[in-house]
């Protein structure tokens, strides 16, 4: 039986952080809404704190970064929709 594929995530948190994933030649444009899956996935997942050109923010009463604290708090469990225990990518990404 082949080996399953292992999933990638990259977590950016950092000004411009979107542009991390442009392609070149590509043009932003706006946001996108799209089904997730629920399913097993495979590849690479890029989670970034801003867009291009965007800058990220920060807070002093929470002591850093709003995406990073609030990333967390949903992997420590808020994100989980279904509450079976497991934070999936998709449930991490709404």
């Amino acid at each position: 039986m082949p080996a399953q594929p292992t999933p990638k995530v990259a977590i950016v948190d950092a000004c411009d952080a979107g542009r991390f994933t442009q392609t070149k030649g590509a043009t932003f444009t706006a946001s996108v809404d799209f089904a997730l899956p629920t399913d097993e996935v495979e590849g690479t997942a890029f989670i970034a704190s801003s867009a291009a050109g965007e800058a990220a923010q920060e807070s002093s009463a929470i002591g850093g970064s709003f995406f990073t604290h609030h990333f967390e708090l949903g992997l420590r469990g808020a994100a989980d929709a279904d509450g079976d225990g497991q934070v999936t990518l998709a449930e991490a990404f709404r």
